[in-house]
């Protein structure tokens, strides 16, 4: 039961950073466009030069019996986008291209995340409901079966034991 439970708030919160991602992404997506539409693509595609790098990508681990889950940082993860090309010219819808793509990595590691909840959570609740069938149509049948043969043992026993005493008195 609990890890039902805790399939579904994990699926909640996935929900939730899902609307917040999907936000982002279209504002990255007009802002993309608008950039395009001003400067052309050629023009962008010389504006950004090498990596990006992550800045506080560590998550925390919840206890779970049996699982380790990841939780969410505190504070959110830092991404450094790539910097400008020095030769190009400061464009100001191409850093506001920019700056909504690099909103767009944080929480699209959140949502790896929450994913990779997910995914552990199912698969451990798909092996906990297998587990739940074979104790429920083969295990409990079968020691019902043994308990049965134990009962009519014993009723026997009870049966024949005055036949075995009356043999025993004479």
């Amino acid at each position: 039961m609990q890890l039902a439970v805790a399939l579904l708030e994990e699926l909640k919160a996935w929900r939730i950073a899902r609307e917040e991602f999907d936000v982002a992404m279209d504002v990255a997506t007009r802002e993309l466009k608008t950039a395009v539409m001003r400067h052309g693509v050629e023009s962008l595609q010389l504006y950004l030069t090498g990596p990006g790098t992550g800045i506080g990508f560590a998550a925390s681990a919840r206890d779970f019996p049996g699982l380790e889950l990841s939780l969410m940082p505190t504070k959110p993860p830092v991404w450094i986008p790539p910097k400008r090309c020095r030769r190009s010219i400061p464009r100001p819808r191409a850093e506001a291209c920019r700056a909504a793509f690099a909103a767009l990595v944080p929480l699209a590691f959140a949502q790896a995340l929450r994913v990779r909840n997910i995914r552990r959570l199912s698969r451990d609740y798909r092996e906990t409901k297998g587990r739940a069938w074979a104790l429920e149509n083969v295990i409990l049948p079968e020691t019902i079966a043994h308990l049965a043969a134990i009962t009519d043992f014993l009723d026997e026993f009870e049966q024949q034991e005055p036949i075995h005493i009356r043999n025993a008195a004479r």
